[in-house]
């Protein structure tokens, strides 16, 4: 685990796909998918999925569901608890970088304090050697705070960040499927997604 989290600092520069604009797009997918249920019937949604390869595994778990024939409670559920092992997973890491920013200015002054052992040993032989000794013996608890600081940290406060968009995303979409299972109205389910939106993001069908 601690090594995962490592890599997920990596990550973090990557550009995010989960965004405002991705929220609305998804929104009007499954808005797109309650007419089509509606025309065509739910194999219609099945061939429509089996098309579609860049979806992510939660959203295709979901319409699975749908597919299936749960009701929409039953599909909220289980959505909703998938929704919640994701975000568990996704603090593990956060957790992690948040241990290693708090010990990283411990282990950069026990640096320092065996720095500083080993330039009193040297104390009577070479007594020339103690500025610049010194002066690498300290450096290790800037080491230590710069890691915390500038690294670790940020890391995890990050990844807490992108934890809870992807969190709100899956609980949008959770909602969409629910009601999409429930043969609730396009219209029905585009003001019932749009209510979690921002006004400024609302998926609108009178304008698509």
């Amino acid at each position: 685990y601690v090594i995962l989290s490592l890599k997920k600092i990596g990550q973090l520069l990557v550009k995010e796909k989960i965004n405002r604009a991705m929220l609305t797009v998804e929104t009007g997918k499954i808005i797109r998918w309650g007419y089509l249920v509606k025309k065509h019937g739910i194999l219609a949604l099945e061939r429509e999925i089996k098309s579609a390869k860049s979806q992510d595994h939660f959203l295709n778990y979901g319409v699975e569901l749908v597919i299936t024939g749960y009701t929409g409670d039953e599909v909220r559920g289980m959505l909703s608890a998938a929704a919640e092992g994701t975000m568990m997973r996704k603090m593990v890491s956060a957790s992690i970088l948040k241990t290693l920013a708090s010990v990283s200015p411990a282990f950069g002054m026990i640096g320092t304090l065996i720095g500083l052992i080993i330039i009193l040993q040297k104390l009577v032989s070479d007594p020339e050697g103690l500025g610049p000794g010194l002066a690498l013996a300290l450096i290790t608890t800037l080491y230590g705070v710069i890691m915390q600081r500038l690294i670790f940290s940020p890391a995890a406060s990050k990844v807490e960040q992108k934890a809870g968009i992807l969190r709100f995303r899956n609980f949008l979409v959770t909602e969409g499927l629910a009601l999409l299972a429930e043969h609730r109205s396009p219209r029905y389910i585009q003001d019932r997604m749009n209510s979690y939106l921002d006004p400024e993001i609302h998926y609108t069908i009178d304008k698509k």
